[in-house]
């Protein structure tokens, strides 16, 4: 499994940096900075799209499933990789958040930006869990490419939006809001894998 995981992480490791190079400028634009709690896992989570298109591209799936791996585990090794990559967004969206205030001359909110960024990994984890069901539903194409772009997109702003209205509700108790975002995450990343593998199972390589 580890070496499913760094398959992914080796094959996107230019894309990682990419992102995170991005990311950390990206932060400069807004004077808000725990912004990037949630922007930079957000950022890191549409790399689990990118993890498909190499294995398409190199027909990855056909190799491993007749190498002997099951493909189930091939299914949780994307989980797995998706996991990682938002941790690494979480990673430097948290410590771009504890930087910006002091570069900025402004005092640093450490519970503040630590609720941020936790909500902004969890909010990913449920965009990765969405993105890689709709991967493995509706395949490589181009059209399916673009049908997932748009769903992707679409579970963003739906989650976003969904997130400042429930913290509106809650009296601003983000970490309420995280603790029943969490409860979701574990329910869709357990969902979509069921699915994710009787798809697959399905597929002929």
């Amino acid at each position: 499994m580890n070496g499913l995981v760094w398959k992914d992480a080796t094959l996107l490791r230019n894309g990682l940096i990419y992102v995170a190079v991005f990311g950390v400028v990206f932060s400069m634009l807004f004077s808000e900075s725990n912004v990037m709690g949630i922007v930079c896992p957000m950022l890191f989570s549409s790399l689990v799209a990118s993890s498909f298109a190499w294995d398409d591209q190199c027909k990855w799936d056909m190799y491993a499933v007749s190498a002997g791996i099951p493909r189930n585990r091939i299914v949780m090794s994307k989980y797995m990789s998706s996991v990682v990559f938002i941790t690494i967004g979480f990673a430097i969206g948290l410590a771009v958040s504890l930087a910006m205030p002091s570069l900025t001359g402004a005092g640093t909110d450490l519970e503040s930006a630590a609720v941020v960024s936790v909500t902004g990994w969890v909010l990913s984890a449920i965009v990765v869990s969405i993105s890689i069901l709709v991967n493995y539903w509706t395949g490589s194409s181009v059209k399916a490419q673009y049908v997932s772009i748009v769903v992707l997109m679409a579970s963003i702003a739906f989650l976003v939006s969904a997130t400042i209205i429930a913290s509106d509700l809650l009296g601003g108790n983000m970490l309420m809001v995280t603790g029943v975002l969490l409860v979701i995450a574990v329910l869709m990343f357990a969902g979509t894998y069921k699915a994710s593998c009787a798809r697959f199972e399905k597929r002929d390589l």
